[in-house]
C-alpha cells in the first residue's frame, strides 16, 4: 500500500489542495482569477483549484484524479509535463480570453488534457481493436470541447446560475494532452531505432 500511495503522490497532492480550495470558503477570494479586481497574473493559476459547486468538483476532480493515477502511475514524467502544460495552457486561455469572461474557475482544462493524455498513452500500449478504440476516445475529448466552441451542448456537470462552460479551456487542454503524448512515443520510437542501429 505504501508503494501505491507513493506512486500517485502528485494525482493525490492535486487532488486534497482542489478539494481543499473548493471546499474553504476564504480560498475562494484568495485565489479566484476575477477581471479587473483580482486579475493578477498568479490567481490564472490557483483559480484552476476552485469549483463553483460540488458538481463540477465531483466532475473535473473526478476525470482529473482517474486519468491522473493512471498515467501518474505508468508515466510519471509524462504525467507532470500534462499537468504543467495544461496549468499553463488553460492560465493563457483565459488570459486573453473576451473582457466578457469576468471570471473563470475549475479544473476542467485539466482534465481535459489529462484525460486525453491517458487515453491516449494506454493507446499506444495495446494492438488491434482495443487500440483503435482507445484512439477514438483519446481524441473523442477534443471532439467535445470543439462542439462546446460552437455552442452545442454537451455532457457535462450541473453549474451555478449564470455559470457557463468556458469551452476554450477544455480545447487547449484536450490539444496539449494529445500533443505532449504524440511526442513523446515519437521521441521515444527514435530512440528505440537508435540503439537498434
Amino acid at each position: 500500500m505504501r508503494v501505491e500511495l507513493r506512486a500517485l503522490a502528485g494525482s493525490l497532492s492535486v487532488l486534497l489542495l482542489a478539494a481543499l480550495a473548493s471546499a474553504l470558503p476564504p480560498a475562494r477570494e484568495w485565489l479566484l482569477y476575477e477581471r479587473p479586481e483580482h486579475a493578477a497574473t498568479w490567481r490564472l493559476l490557483s483559480t484552476q483549484l476552485l469549483h463553483p459547486n460540488l458538481s463540477t468538483a465531483a466532475a473535473d476532480l473526478g476525470l482529473l484524479s482517474l486519468a491522473g493515477f493512471w498515467l501518474e502511475r505508468r508515466a510519471r514524467g509524462l504525467w507532470a509535463t500534462v499537468l504543467i502544460a495544461a496549468l499553463l495552457g488553460t492560465a493563457a486561455s483565459v488570459a486573453w480570453a473576451p473582457p466578457e469572461l469576468r471570471s473563470f474557475e475549475g479544473a476542467s482544462g485539466l482534465a481535459a488534457a489529462m484525460v486525453s493524455a491517458a487515453l491516449l498513452h494506454a493507446a499506444f500500449a495495446q494492438r488491434g481493436l482495443v487500440r483503435g478504440a482507445l484512439i477514438v476516445a483519446a481524441f473523442s475529448a477534443l471532439l467535445k470541447a470543439c462542439l462546446e466552441l460552437n455552442g452545442q451542448e454537451t455532457l457535462h456537470a450541473s453549474l451555478p446560475p449564470g455559470a457557463q462552460v468556458y469551452a476554450p479551456a477544455h480545447v487547449v487542454g484536450a490539444l496539449l494532452g494529445l500533443t505532449i503524448v504524440l511526442v513523446a512515443r515519437t521521441r521515444s520510437r527514435e530512440r528505440s531505432h537508435a540503439r537498434a542501429a
